[in-house]
């Protein structure tokens, strides 16, 4: 059980989503679902509270969270929105081999 440093949010980060189908965000968390998982900051785990917004660190052991500050919440998220539209986007190495069997049989 998490509790967010900020407003003093309750609740786990368990993903409603098995990975690689979409980030949490996307769907109505389950009961007691309070903090997304968004990485890594200075090898901490990154949470952000879905009650106030705030991203905060968790210890791997038994210990303190930390709130990120203003810099930190705002470098961080700027890196995950980067990294969600990365995997989004993706590249596929089929859609190279696509295009040549498109162009090979003189379609444009």
């Amino acid at each position: 059980m998490l509790t967010c440093p900020s407003c003093g949010a309750t609740g786990h980060d368990d993903e409603p989503l098995p990975p690689g189908q979409g980030g949490p965000s996307h769907k109505t968390p389950p009961p007691g679902y309070a903090f997304e998982r968004r990485g890594n900051w200075s090898r901490r785990p990154v949470r952000k509270c879905l009650t106030c917004g705030q991203g905060f660190t968790v210890p791997r052991f038994i210990g303190r969270t930390k709130t990120l500050d203003e810099r930190e919440w705002k470098e961080h998220s700027e890196w995950w929105e980067k990294r969600e539209v990365a995997e989004r986007t993706a590249f596929d190495p089929l859609d190279e081999v696509r295009e040549m069997l498109r162009r090979s049989k003189g379609e444009e």
